[in-house]
Parts: C-alpha cells; structure tokens; sequence
C-alpha cells in the first residue's frame, strides 16, 4: 500500500516537474516577441484638463507642405500602424489586411495601414482614423484591443550609393525599376540608384525616420469592403499565421507584428 502510494506521489511530482519545465522553455522561446501590452491600454498618460489636451484643431491635423516637410526632413515623426483582422468563412479563420504603398517612402511595399499620429491623440484613436481613412472600414465596427510593440523605421534615400534596399513581395524592390534583377533569397541588396526616396527629399536632407506604435484593432463584422484612399495601389487579406507570413515572404515589419501577437496568445 505504501509502495503504491510512493509511486502515485513520484509520478505526481514527475509530471509537475516536467509541466514546469515546458512551461519555461515556453516562456523563454516567446520572450523574444513578448510585449505586447494588457488588452485596453494605449500607454496614454494625460497630466491636467483631458478634454483641452485631446481636442485637436484644424491646424493640427492640416500642416502646410512646407512645415510637415521640415518635419520630415529634420525630426522622428510618430505614427501608428493599425492590424486589422475579421473572422472569415466557415470556419471564422482570422485574416488581417495588408495595403500596398502608393507612394515614396517605400512605395511598392505591402505594410500595415497607418499614418502619422496627431498632437493630442491617444493611439487607439489615431489607429481607429487611419485605418478607416486608408480602408474605408466602418470605424463603428472597429474595436482597438492593444499595443502589440512600438518599432523604429528608418528609410535612407536612394540616391548616391543607398546602402540596403527591401525588396516587396512580388520580387522588386521597392524605389527600384521592376525590370532590375534581384538575386533569390535576399532579404536585402546594396545598390547604388540616384533617385530621392520621398516627396520631402532635399539635395541636402533625405529620406525618413519614423517611430511606429502597432494597434491591434479587430472588426465586429466578416464581410469587409476595403476602398482605399490615394495612399495605396492594393489591398490583400492575410492569415495571422506568422509561419505563413515567413513563407510568403512578407515584409520583416508584417512578419514580427504576427510573431508578437502569436506570443500573445498562441491560440489567436
């Protein structure tokens, strides 16, 4: 009876100690994509009258050319970029849009819709108006769920010997003529192509630096029309897979936003 109750204990342990150590190992391999934040928060800390500080004129959200280009050209400029996702078919499988940029910097490149973020704007907020400027999304239907992780982008211009260049998903790279060849496999290339990246481009000042906060925002309803506005060529739905985001050879952006919301919750 003794021995009996000796082994039932042991292969207790056992297990509690094998469970504990899966759930370590679990826990470092996600360690590398965790930090995405507690479902509701957008980090917004506001210091005096809410309501003064979140209002936000005309003059904000409309700068003259000239002083947004200076802004471009001197200054990190701070966006948010929206993951969308809705359930599709039978199966209510999770898809999230991707939009193709119309326009330097990055033209060509399959991202995440986003823009810039306004003074006085809580992330949420900003993610809810650019992904229903840039999708025609009903904002109604929008639900923002949290900060997945706040990254850093910069963007030399092409021009005068650009070090790296990204090639998009079709195979050329973006800033470049499609009728120039891309070795196979290459994440990156060095080129040297005289070309401004971007519309705010000097002869002296060139390309940008952007700070971007990722707003995981899900849609209450599956069938979504996307109208796009002049900022994108194309739309395409992708699954949240990030192991299929590799695959297809999404951008290395599209790929870690879907590895830290897998570690989020593996099950999503």
């Amino acid at each position: 009876m003794a021995d009996s109750r000796t082994s039932h204990l042991l292969a207790f342990v056992a297990g509690a100690v094998a469970t504990m150590a899966v759930t370590q190992y679990i826990s470092k391999k996600g360690a590398k994509n965790a930090g995405a934040t507690a479902e509701g928060d957008d980090l917004s800390l506001y210091y005096g009258d809410i309501q003064r500080l979140t209002t936000i004129p005309d003059s904000r959200r409309y700068l003259p050319s000239e002083i947004y280009g200076e802004l471009v050209r001197k200054c990190v400029v701070c966006c948010v970029d929206v993951v969308i996702v809705r359930k599709y078919g039978r199966l209510q499988k999770k898809q999230c849009v991707l939009v193709e940029r119309a326009s330097d910097p990055a033209k060509g490149v399959w991202w995440w819709p986003g823009g810039r973020l306004l003074k006085g704007e809580s992330f949420f907020d900003a993610a809810i108006r650019k992904a229903h400027q840039e999708t025609g999304l009903d904002p109604s239907d929008m639900t923002p769920i949290q900060m997945q992780m706040v990254e850093k982008k910069t963007i030399p211009c092409i021009s005068w010997g650009m070090e790296h260049v990204l090639p998009n998903k079709v195979g050329s790279p973006w800033g470049m003529e499609p009728n120039l060849p891309l070795v196979s496999g290459l994440t990156q290339c060095s080129i040297t192509f005289q070309r401004t990246n971007s519309a705010w481009d000097t002869e002296t000042d060139k390309g940008t630096q952007t700070v971007n906060a990722i707003v995981l925002v899900e849609l209450s309803r599956k069938d979504t029309n996307v109208v796009l506005d002049e900022q994108s060529e194309r739309w395409r739905w992708i699954p949240v897979d990030p192991k299929v985001a590799k695959q297809n050879n999404e951008d290395k952006y599209v790929v870690e936003a879907l590895e830290r919301l897998k570690t989020w919750n593996p099950y999503y």
